[in-house]
This record gives structure tokens, sequence and C-alpha cells, in this order.
């Protein structure tokens, strides 16, 4: 047999026993990420930001109460 037609049959032999070329990826579905919060983090950060949102209307409506207070009391040293 010529050295060409050995080349090729070890070619072809190799192609046959070749495995698939994609292979699809398993998930598991108890994996869970060691950078998730837990469900006591989750409500806990929920608290925060309820309160830190509450905290920003009070000090909205204080600070709009205040600049109305001042303004009336400038307008009024005007008048006088």
């Amino acid at each position: 047999m010529s050295a060409a037609k050995q080349h090729q049959q070890r070619r072809r032999s190799n192609q046959r026993h070749r495995g698939p070329r994609h292979v699809e990826p398993v998930l598991d579905p108890t994996w869970r990420s060691a950078y998730a919060p837990s469900a006591e983090e989750r409500e806990a950060n929920s608290n925060i930001t309820l309160g830190v949102q509450r905290n920003l209307a009070v000090g909205a409506v204080a600070s709009v109460v205040l600049a109305l207070v001042l303004s009336l009391g400038m307008g009024v040293s005007f008048i006088l």
C-alpha cells in the first residue's frame, strides 16, 4: 500500500472516532451562587431601602416647608 493511501486511511479513521463537536451544557437545578443574598439578607436589604426612601420623602417635605417659611420671612422683611 502506498504512503498516500495509508495517510488517507489514517485521516478517515481519526474522523470516524472523533466525538461530537458540540456538547449541550448540563445545568444543575440545585446550584446556588455563592454571591446571591439569602432570604434573610434580601429582607433586610428591602427594609433598609424602604427606610431610606421614607426618610428621603420626609426630608423633601421638610425642605419644601423650610423653603416656604424662609421665602415668606424674607418677603415680609422686604416689605417692612
